[in-house]
């Protein structure tokens, strides 16, 4: 609530954080990636205009690093699959089944979806929870061995 009312006020007396400091193109996206050794160096080495325009910001994590590697030498070494999906990240994730707590949470994998993710071109999946099903995650192990 308190949120929502600074943003109103922000609105109301004509601050706008973004378009003030923002010296690059705002991007967004997935919370879900996985970088290199290099990138995450650049990404390090941009700590402090992180800081400056995220710091008092909601969910900086789908916009901060979109953004430093959308002005970066690495923007066209980026992973993008061939289907249009959100799946970019490499990640098996099912958002449209239902889950053990309703909507809008990510399916839990269990032993009946092992040919699923065993089908998957993707390199991680979520979400596991060994109280659920601790089956599925003995089967992937085996899988890898």
């Amino acid at each position: 609530m308190l949120r929502n009312g600074y943003s109103i006020l922000q609105k109301t007396i004509g601050y706008d954080k973004v378009k003030r400091n923002f010296n690059r193109e705002l991007m967004f996206g997935s919370s879900f990636w996985s970088i290199t050794h290099d990138l995450a160096s650049y990404v390090v080495s941009q700590k402090k205009w992180i800081f400056e325009n995220y710091h008092d910001t909601s969910f900086p994590e789908e916009s901060f690093l979109q953004t430093v590697l959308e002005d970066s030498p690495f923007k066209n070494r980026r992973y993008t699959s061939s289907n249009s999906n959100l799946n970019d990240h490499l990640r098996l994730i099912q958002w449209n089944r239902q889950s053990y707590s309703g909507r809008g949470h990510p399916h839990v994998w269990t032993i009946n979806d092992v040919e699923t993710i065993r089908s998957s071109n993707n390199l991680f999946a979520r979400k596991f929870i060994i109280s659920i099903d601790r089956h599925v995650i003995d089967s992937i192990i085996k899988m890898t061995q």
